[in-house]
C-alpha cells in the first residue's frame, strides 16, 4: 500500500490510513507514526473524535479524512477533510494544532499544504467554518488566501465561513 504523505519545509503530513487505524487499535500508534504526542495535548482524543464522527464508508477514502502532522518526531497537528468534495466540488476542512507549537506558522503551513492537495485532487472550493472570536484560526485562513463567504456569516451562532477557490490568487510562498 502506498502511503499518502505531504511534506512542507517543517512538517510531514500523513493521511490517517488503514495502517495507522490498525496501530491505533493495538496501541502501537506512536511506533507506526514514528512520533510522540506533546505532553498535555489531547491530540489522540481529538483524532478519536474526528475518526468516530467520520460517516461509514468515508474512512476508506484515503486523503479525504484525517491528516496527522509531525514536526521531527512530534505529532503536533490534526487536519481533517469532512469527506470528499460534494457534487459542487466543495470540501470542508478543520484543524487543530498542539498548544506548545502555536504562533510559529505551522498551522498556516499545514492548511496551505492540505488546501493545495484538495485542489489538485479535484476540489474546486475548500471551506472552513470558524468561531468569530477565534482570531488565530481566522488569521491562519486569511494567510492561506481564504476569504469570508459573505452569504454565510452565521452571526447567530457566532461563526464565519471562509472559502478558498481553486481560481483564487496563488498561495503565498
Amino acid at each position: 500500500m502506498t502511503r499518502l504523505q505531504l511534506d512542507t519545509p517543517r512538517l510531514r503530513l500523513r493521511a490517517f490510513d488503514p495502517e495507522l487505524r490498525r496501530a491505533w487499535r493495538s496501541d502501537r500508534f506512536a511506533d507506526v507514526l514514528k512520533a510522540t504526542t506533546p505532553t498535555g495535548w489531547s491530540g489522540r482524543q481529538d483524532l478519536l473524535r474526528v475518526w468516530a464522527s467520520t460517516p461509514p464508508g468515508l474512512a476508506s477514502l484515503e486523503g479525504w479524512g484525517a491528516w496527522l502532522g509531525m514536526v521531527a518526531d512530534r505529532f503536533v497537528f490534526i487536519g481533517c477533510f469532512h469527506g470528499p468534495p460534494d457534487r459542487n466540488g466543495a470540501v470542508d476542512i478543520g484543524y487543530e494544532l498542539a498548544p506548545c507549537h502555536r504562533g510559529m506558522g505551522l498551522a498556516t503551513e499545514a492548511v496551505l499544504a492540505l488546501t493545495r492537495h484538495a485542489h489538485r485532487s479535484g476540489a474546486h472550493v475548500v471551506r472552513a467554518t470558524v468561531r468569530r472570536d477565534h482570531r488565530a484560526s481566522r488569521r491562519v485562513l486569511e494567510r492561506c488566501q481564504f476569504h469570508v463567504h459573505q452569504g454565510l456569516m452565521h452571526a447567530e451562532a457566532g461563526q464565519m465561513e471562509y472559502r478558498h477557490h481553486e481560481c483564487d490568487p496563488p498561495f503565498p510562498r
